[in-house]
């Protein structure tokens, strides 16, 4: 047996045995975002409890996703919010996936051979109350940032 592959098989033989952090740790600015509860909570009855463009039901894995992006406590109105899965969420922020003028689900050529390619034009859910549907002025915005996120990758 070659030194390689002695050396893989005992590393595979041993247990890990140290519980020493080698982590590196950032000091990073983050902002506290206050009544961000109580904008998932008034998203989640809003939304009755379903993500917004899959119709996920799990709640653990819904988050309130801001269609403006949050500035203070006026930016967490369910007109300018969305409840998104975790994974949505995540390609809506980074501009992979926004919704159109026709409340219908766009997404980038990036995603189109993807298992999210199935979005693509799919009608979202939305809220009864017509009150608490996302605002056309916010989307629009959205897609605009998510458009210029887009070019800024090329």
């Amino acid at each position: 047996m070659d030194r390689a592959k002695q050396h893989a098989a005992n590393e595979l033989a041993e247990a890990i045995s140290s519980e020493e952090d080698a982590r590196e740790r950032e000091l990073r600015a983050v902002f506290l975002r206050r009544g961000q509860g109580k904008f998932r909570k008034a998203l989640l009855n809003a939304y009755e409890r379903r993500c917004a463009v899959t119709g996920c039901t799990m709640e653990d894995v819904l988050e309130a996703a801001h269609i403006i992006p949050y500035k203070g406590d006026d930016t967490n109105r369910c007109d300018s919010g969305l409840l998104l899965r975790a994974d949505i969420h995540t390609l809506f922020d980074l501009g992979l996936l926004w919704i159109n003028r026709k409340m219908k689900v766009e997404i980038a050529n990036v995603l189109q051979h993807t298992e999210y390619g199935t979005l693509q034009g799919k009608a979202m859910c939305l809220p009864v109350d017509t009150a608490l549907r996302p605002h056309p002025k916010h989307l629009k915005h959205h897609a605009q940032i998510a458009s210029e996120l887009r070019a800024a990758k090329c």
